[in-house]
């Protein structure tokens, strides 16, 4: 299963893993469930972050309650801040660049409290010392937004993680 990009939640089979000196060593090709026969996609696990179905791993504690695709937004989101704010080993918030964070979230009518942003955005380098502080901000930027604009989250997109695809 492939759980990041715009393949967020493609199953298939592996199918060709002895590719040749064209193609990356952390590459191979995937029959996709529900492709015409013969048809692979390349996968390459420098840019996708994939998993074995039925794989036995826990799920980590910061996982969002949202389909995995909508996570996989969300999770692209929080590494762009993440590394936007990270300045030669240092985090230096930005408002700015939280607001992205912020729009996301709205736009895609994510129903997330801003504990469970939080759990993301720290899962992926913000310092628990800004944790308040992204909090906050994200509770009046949603506010904000849902008042200035009337579109309240979709509760309904609240799943158990990596279901709903």
């Amino acid at each position: 299963m492939v759980l990041n990009d715009f393949l967020a939640g493609m199953t298939g089979t592996v199918s060709n893993v002895n590719l040749d000196h064209r193609f990356p060593e952390t590459a191979f090709f995937v029959a996709a469930d529900g492709d015409k026969p013969g048809s692979e996609l390349l996968v390459n696990t420098e840019r996708n972050l994939v998993a074995p179905l039925g794989s036995q791993e826990p799920l980590p504690g910061w996982l969002p309650p949202l389909s995995l695709r909508d996570a996989a937004e969300l999770d692209e989101v929080a590494v762009w801040f993440c590394d936007k704010c990270s300045a030669s080993g240092q985090f230096v918030w930005d408002r700015t660049s939280h607001y992205e964070v912020i729009r996301a979230c709205w736009q895609k009518r994510l129903p997330l409290t801003p504990d469970e942003v939080c759990s993301v955005l720290c899962a992926h380098g913000l310092p628990p010392e800004f944790a308040a502080e992204a909090q906050r901000a994200f509770l009046d930027g949603i506010g904000l937004l849902v008042y200035t604009h009337g579109r309240r989250p979709i509760e309904k997109k609240r799943v158990n993680p990596l279901l709903g695809l």
